[in-house]
Order: C-alpha cells, then sequence, then structure tokens
C-alpha cells in the first residue's frame, strides 16, 4: 500500500507539472503518447491482438487523433480520415499473409484507435477554452480523488459490492465515498483557484460537474475492468507499482473528460 501511496503522489505531482506549466502544445503530445501505450496495452500487451502492422495502424491513428484535435482541424476531415482508417483496417485483414483478422478483433482495434485518443484528447480541448487552465483539474479530481477515497474507504467500511461479476472488490460504499470524497477535494480546489487567481466561482456548479465526473468515471473504470475480464488479466500493464499500466490510470478519465468538456460547453464554473 505503501507503494501505491507513493506512486499515486509522484503521478499528481507530475501530472500537476504537466497541466499548469507546460505549453497547450506539449500537453497535446504528451495526450498522443499516453494514446498510444493505452492503445498498445489494450491490444497488444494483452495478448487480443499480434497483428503487427493491424497494430501499428491503430497506434498511428491514436498519435495523430489529440494532435488533429488540439489543430481544431475540421470535424469532417476527421470522419474522413476515421472512415479510411476503416478500410485501412479491412484491407489489412485481407493482406494478412498468415490469417484473416477475425471481424471482433478488428473491431477492436478501430475501438482503441479512434474512441481512446477522441476521449483522452478532450483533456487538451478543455486546456483551450478561455478558463480551462482554471479548471482542467477537475475532470482528474473526478477522477483520481473518486478512485482514491473509493479504495481506501471500500476497504475500510464497505460491505455491499457494486459489481461483483465485472470487479468483484468494489463495494457501494466505496462508489459513494468516491463521490463526495472527489466533491470536497473540488470545492478546496475552488477556493484555492479563488483566492490565488481572484475569480469567481461557482461552487454549485463545481460540486454538480464533479459528482457527475466521479461517476462517469466510476463507469469507464467498470468498462475497462469488464474488458479486463474478458481478457483474463488483472491488468493492462506493469509500468507503475500498484496501479498497472496506463490505461489502468486512465480508464476512469475515458468518460469524465469528455463529459467536462460538453458540461463546459453548456454553462461555466470559473469567471473573472
Amino acid at each position: 500500500m505503501a507503494v501505491r501511496l507513493a506512486v499515486g503522489l509522484s503521478l499528481t505531482a507530475f501530472m500537476f507539472v504537466e497541466l499548469y506549466f507546460v505549453p497547450t502544445w506539449v500537453l497535446a503530445l504528451s495526450i498522443s503518447v499516453l494514446s498510444v501505450m493505452s492503445v498498445l496495452e489494450l491490444l497488444w500487451f494483452s495478448g487480443y491482438i499480434k497483428n503487427f502492422v493491424l497494430i501499428m495502424v491503430a497506434s498511428l491513428s491514436a498519435f495523430l487523433i489529440p494532435i488533429w484535435s488540439y489543430l481544431n482541424l475540421p470535424q469532417v476531415m476527421i470522419y474522413f480520415a476515421l472512415f479510411l482508417l476503416i478500410v485501412l483496417l479491412f484491407v489489412v485483414s485481407m493482406a494478412s499473409k498468415k490469417r484473416r483478422i477475425p471481424f471482433d478483433k478488428l473491431c477492436a482495434a478501430l475501438f482503441g484507435a479512434t474512441v481512446i485518443p477522441w476521449f483522452l484528447s478532450a483533456i487538451s480541448r478543455i486546456a483551450e477554452t478561455p478558463d480551462g487552465r482554471f479548471v482542467l483539474l477537475l475532470p482528474f479530481i473526478a477522477a483520481f480523488a473518486t478512485d482514491t477515497f473509493a479504495y481506501y474507504f471500500g476497504m475500510a467500511i464497505g460491505r455491499h459490492k457494486l459489481a461483483p461479476v465485472i470487479s468483484p472488490k468494489k463495494t457501494l460504499e466505496g462508489a459513494i465515498a468516491g463521490v463526495i470524497g472527489s466533491v470536497l477535494v473540488a470545492v478546496i480546489y475552488g477556493l484555492i483557484v479563488a483566492f490565488f487567481f481572484k475569480c469567481n466561482v461557482n461552487y454549485l456548479m463545481v460540486m454538480l460537474f464533479v459528482a457527475a465526473g466521479s461517476i462517469l468515471s466510476q463507469c469507464g473504470d467498470l468498462s475497462m475492468s469488464f474488458i479486463k475480464r474478458g481478457f483474463q488479466i488483472k491488468d493492462f500493464g506493469s509500468i507503475f507499482p500498484g496501479h498497472g499500466g496506463i490505461l489502468d490510470r486512465c480508464d476512469s478519465l475515458l468518460f469524465a473528460a469528455p463529459a467536462f468538456e460538453i458540461m463546459l460547453r453548456l454553462t461555466t464554473v470559473v469567471t473573472q
């Protein structure tokens, strides 16, 4: 547990520097790298797909989509590129020397090549909004504070299983503690922003946003747990001791980040 806590604190410090002290293009490039590593973990290291060419196609797409999003290129070009990617995946399947790739694996490659990078690139899109730098930490609070509170309170007071078939260790008590804990952390963060940056923070919206993001982050976590259960693996990787791989750390952001992007397009939580 000590190792898990130390790694978690180190990742938090690195994430804070990455979000607030580097140019947005560096953030977009970092998301591209995270997307590629997540795709590799999902498809290659899980043992689900071992076709090198197919993995390279999926990785290239995962790298380019966050850059595409950051450059704010026309949406129709993205759809056209995705159509070409689907065609390319089928061509790779038909041209495979050993055997054709099953349709379910093509779908998995397409999911990894498009959905993961597109959802994660919501982070850089949030950063580009007028108050993005102030609210950029909120989806991370919704994801990681939820995970932390749910983990420790689940172990301490958890009695009722949340999704025993998918993730036996997750409890309803932990899930509720995750939502409450993330909202409290978000309010504290709002107070810090208001004090140091002299901003007006809508605390009600902050609480609603983070509560919704917390619930969705747990849905993202359970979704990846469902996939891991299908692969019969515990973690997608082992790069972070006590935490698993890149995708194990990013899974809760997959739903939370785009949800925050949508909510921030509808209203604001910070005014200067």
